[in-house]
């Protein structure tokens, strides 16, 4: 709904318990600015939600300002935001997760129900923007350890297992062109030692850019709007979750990933864009499996004519020795015959993979680009192959430091069988697996 906005000054009042109102000259747009959504100690929810709708298709600026402190919220849902919600500072606004919140249960998946249908319990997601323009700024998301005896959710079903932790705390979707954008979050998941806490935390993923998957129209395992427009991530911290950052389901989108700190189990994941520009750079990955992950056509849905730029983001990728890399692209078109049709760009990434004894797969891999430059890396650690490469044309690997990566028997640059016309500059002394066609490595 739209807020009336005077000359001088705005008249508009949430919850005289919940909002502290101060004297103070109002902005250019009749706001006053230092109105802020104060905690109430108990249940900040209809509050919050109240505050938030004031700013639905709004046409002018429009601000949610939380004040310091913590607001204890259920999960919040909106649709068409168009505005900020900002705090006081990561430091000192914080929004945490109550106990035992009630979530849609859909026994076939949460995302089969409309998630702002009327009378379905919300998807189990702590904040819910649909649609919209959403800048979410200078605050942290908590999603405490439960007590003795509770859950952080009531429990819902992702279409294959029955999950009780969150599945997010940010959720960012749509159908129409939207933009979001995040920056000085910090979110915060706490540990779980529950048998149902599949991670062994409270907490699935992070902040989630997602296509909406609710189509009543398709009856496919992946009834999916691809969402289109641009998101944003940047200068905050993923703390705790099983996944930082995904981004699902994209079409026709610009995505920029930056300067973040991840200490999850898998910092980033891809899966399934289609005419998409993805930048990951500058950020720091202290994770478990995987510091960025890309997957393509996973569903049986084109995923083509992406742009996959992967650059000057440094870490350590840790001790799970079942699961990919530092780094790991994927195109599994190629599996059936098709070529890939993605650009991909690693380079300058500064990581450390895998631990003495417990040896990561790899420390870069990338299947099935349509171009693939790999230039400028610099990798440390135990690996099985420093970097892989495989179905693939004419790709270009050079500049790369891998001296202080120990792969064992493995090689420093494995070429697979699908392979062609690559051009490898490498050192000395560097192992090279080459099974492709017509490859040229160069030593230096």
């Amino acid at each position: 709904m739209e807020r009336s906005v005077t000359k001088g000054i705005l008249s508009a009042v949430v919850s005289v318990a919940a909002v502290a109102m101060l004297a103070s000259p109002a902005d250019a747009r009749g706001r006053r600015a230092g109105e802020c959504l104060a905690p109430n100690g108990v249940d900040d929810t209809e509050a919050l939600q109240s505050a938030l709708e004031r700013c639905v298709g709004a046409r002018h600026r429009c601000v949610v300002s939380l004040c310091e402190g913590v607001l204890q919220i259920a999960p919040v849902r909106v649709r068409d935001f168009r505005g900020v919600l900002r705090g006081a500072g990561r430091e000192r606004t914080v929004i945490r997760a109550l106990p035992a919140l009630l979530v849609n249960d859909n026994p076939f998946g949460y995302w089969r129900d409309d998630p702002l249908e009327p009378g379905r319990d919300p998807w189990p997601y702590l904040l819910q923007f649909v649609e919209g323009r959403a800048e979410i700024r200078d605050l942290s998301v908590e999603i405490p350890s439960p007590e003795p005896g509770e859950r952080p959710t009531s429990g819902w079903n992702d279409g294959w297992s029955w999950r009780s932790e969150l599945a997010g705390a940010i959720l960012l979707t749509g159908r129409d062109p939207v933009r979001f954008d995040v920056k000085h979050v910090r979110i915060v998941a706490g540990p779980d030692a529950h048998p149902a806490a599949m991670s062994g935390t409270t907490l699935w993923t992070g902040v989630h850019f997602q296509g909406l998957l609710f189509n009543p129209g398709d009856d496919s395992p992946y009834p999916v709007y691809p969402v289109r427009g641009r998101f944003r991530i940047s200068d905050s911290e993923l703390l705790g979750m099983e996944n930082g950052t995904p981004l699902w389901e994209l079409a026709d989108a610009r995505v920029t990933v930056s300067g973040n700190r991840y200490r999850s189990i898998v910092g980033m994941n891809v899966l399934d864009t289609t005419r998409s520009r993805v930048a990951v750079y500058g950020n720091h990955w202290d994770v478990d499996r995987v510091g960025a992950e890309v997957i393509l056509n996973l569903d049986g849905e084109p995923s083509r004519d992406n742009t996959f730029l992967i650059t000057h983001n440094r870490g350590s990728i840790g001790t799970l020795v079942d699961l990919p890399s530092g780094v790991f692209f994927w195109d599994l078109g190629t599996l059936e015959g098709d070529p890939g049709s993605s650009d991909v760009l690693l380079a300058g990434n500064r990581l450390r993979v895998g631990v003495e004894g417990n040896t990561a797969v790899s420390g870069l891999e990338a299947w099935g680009a349509r171009r693939l430059w790999v230039y400028g890396n610099a990798l440390s650690g135990w690996a099985g192959t420093g970097i892989g490469v495989d179905d693939t044309t004419g790709c270009r690997v050079f500049g790369n430091a891998l001296a202080d990566l120990d792969s064992g028997s493995g090689p420093d640059l494995e070429l697979g069988l699908g392979t062609s016309g690559c051009l490898a500059v490498v050192g000395l002394d560097d192992v090279v697996l080459d099974q492709g066609t017509g490859n040229q490595i160069v030593r230096r």
